[in-house]
């Protein structure tokens, strides 16, 4: 994205989120060709932790579709200037998932969630004047990191739910 952080509300933040919401259905058109199926809209699913996660899309056969819309930066005119060019892309120069990219842990948690094998990440690019490129990336199911989310959110949850249950009403300021 823009380099601006989670939450930011920065204008680069705010056009690359138009960026991806203007081009999410083309994205899911051109991944169905691609899959030669169909593509159900968002539904909503509870992973193991009951938990609700949301894909853009799920396949006929039940696997996650996660969406990504970059928004091209200068000089960047294809999905491979942009891996190329960028750091911790979606997918890597062999064109496979890249694990250290969190939409590969946001995959993860919605194969979970469908109790599919495997999910699709799918990168979009379109440069709003015409250049369009689809890259449909198969993601397989990871247990071992699925486990891990699970447990960094299980834990991240018994820790708030300490601090809520606390009674400030009873402490002295």
């Amino acid at each position: 994205m823009s380099g601006a952080g989670p939450g930011s509300n920065s204008p680069n933040m705010r056009k690359d989120i138009e960026h991806g919401r203007k081009h999410e259905k083309n994205a899911l058109k051109a991944a169905s060709e691609e899959l030669q199926m169909k593509i159900r809209p968002k539904q909503r699913y509870k992973d193991s932790n009951n938990k609700i996660v949301i894909p853009d899309g799920v396949t006929e056969d039940g696997s996650p579709v996660e969406v990504k819309c970059p928004r091209p930066r200068d000089g960047e005119s294809s999905l491979s200037d942009m891996a190329e060019k960028r750091k911790n892309f979606y997918f890597n120069s062999d064109g496979d998932v890249n694990k250290k990219n969190p939409a590969y842990d946001q995959v993860q948690k919605q194969i979970d969630a469908t109790g599919a094998d495997e999910g699709y990440l799918v990168v979009y690019y379109n440069d709003d004047e015409g250049t369009e490129e689809t890259k449909v990336v198969p993601v397989l199911r990871d247990q071992d990191r699925i486990n891990q989310l699970l447990e960094r959110e299980k834990d991240k949850d018994d820790l708030v739910s300490q601090f809520s249950s606390l009674n400030v009403a009873d402490k002295k300021y």
